[in-house]
């Protein structure tokens, strides 16, 4: 699909392929663990070797609202619930904003493919299950507006965790060395 719309479009498509399972095992990773660690790992290097500005990468809203369900029922701090940044070493998401619904409609619209992991149907993985499980039940009550809920979340958590990074850098570079500089955990 992707290599569809490159010719399409005459733009060079990269591809690699790995048995990620192999990968996962021999680093004693999930197998997506193991498979965001190689994307990442390839396209940087990709990018580097083309000379790109940056990656942009498919994460939508529904994403950011599983990552966060996901760091609350691991237990999280602030940095946690800031959820999926849209701009981070070189990655770029201009999908954040959007539902996969909206993607759905937008694909349709223009005739593009759409590829479906398959591995996403199995709810061993957390994530799985959480978009299978407890996102439908939360979405119940027709008065939540659960997308809405999570990104005014990030947002706020976003903000706070600026704050926090703020006060206790001023706190390091206080320049009375005779007072032992006490350190916090924002992690």
């Amino acid at each position: 699909i992707v290599q569809e719309m490159g010719d399409r479009y005459n733009i060079e498509v990269y591809q690699a392929a790995e048995n990620i399972q192999t990968y996962a095992s021999k680093h004693g990773l999930s197998v997506e663990e193991a498979g965001s660690h190689r994307r990442r790992t390839v396209f940087t290097e990709k990018l580097k070797e083309i000379k790109f500005d940056l990656i942009a990468t498919g994460q939508h809203l529904g994403d950011q609202v599983e990552t966060i369900l996901m760091n609350l029922y691991q237990g999280t701090g602030v940095k946690g619930l800031t959820g999926i940044g849209k701009y981070q070493n070189q990655i770029i998401r201009p999908l954040l904003k959007y539902s996969r619904s909206e993607i759905m409609t937008y694909a349709e619209k223009h005739s593009l493919n759409y590829c479906r992991d398959m591995s996403n149907n199995d709810i061993a993985y957390l994530r799985n299950n959480i978009r299978a499980k407890l996102i439908p039940f939360l979405n119940n009550d027709e008065a939540t507006d659960l997308p809405h809920l999570i990104q005014e979340l990030t947002d706020q958590s976003v903000d706070l965790n600026n704050m926090l990074l703020r006060a206790v850098e001023h706190s390091d570079n206080k320049e009375d060395s005779a007072i032992p500089k006490r350190k916090i955990s924002l992690g």
